[in-house]
């Protein structure tokens, strides 16, 4: 079995701003993705178990082009939380590339308007993938006409989002009404 690359970044989506109004709205992201013949393979440390990964491994020379998964975390979670699917995505020969949600991600401080605005994350995970397509390290290598994505909790959600589901917040109040919590 080839080594699964694993790598780290961030963008910035200069069409929306942070949740300071100080600058374009940054996206830092997590990436599993099959690599190089005889990369080197090493346990990352963490707090999850993402195996033995090459850290910033180059991609293989073949195939020209890549299936992409994009993979949205749950509240306050993170990418590597989803490690284990990412890597094994990526041994079948995938790039899955992970979002952490700004201000709702275990990497950065807390924000509550990135737990209230919930739909933001979708347009994260767009913006990865529109950005990482064309930029940076898997730039002209991701087959985005026929992208995945997967999602876990909250991030179940952003993935129902790309795909034209939308939140009724006055159906989510009725029924938060109806429960003594």
């Amino acid at each position: 079995m080839e080594s699964v690359g694993y790598r780290t970044g961030s963008i910035a989506d200069a069409t929306r701003r942070d949740w300071d109004h100080r600058g374009p709205r940054p996206i830092r992201w997590s990436a599993w993705y099959p690599c190089a013949a005889g990369s080197a393979a090493a346990p990352v440390p963490g707090l999850f178990a993402l195996g033995a990964v090459a850290s910033d491994a180059r991609l293989p020379a073949t195939p020209d082009r890549f299936h992409v998964i994009v993979l949205s975390h749950g509240t306050g979670g993170s990418p590597e939380s989803l490690g284990w699917l990412a890597g094994a995505l990526a041994r079948a020969g995938h790039v899955v590339i992970g979002a952490h949600h700004h201000g709702n991600t275990a990497a950065e401080p807390y924000r509550s308007e990135a737990f209230l605005c919930w739909w933001e994350r979708a347009a994260d995970l767009s913006a990865l993938l529109d950005g990482l397509s064309t930029t940076g390290p898997f730039a002209g290598r991701l087959e985005t006409r026929r992208a995945g994505a997967r999602g876990f909790s909250l991030g179940c959600h952003s993935v129902l989002s790309l795909l034209g589901a939308r939140s009724d917040m006055a159906l989510f109040e009725a029924w938060m009404a109806a429960y003594t919590f």
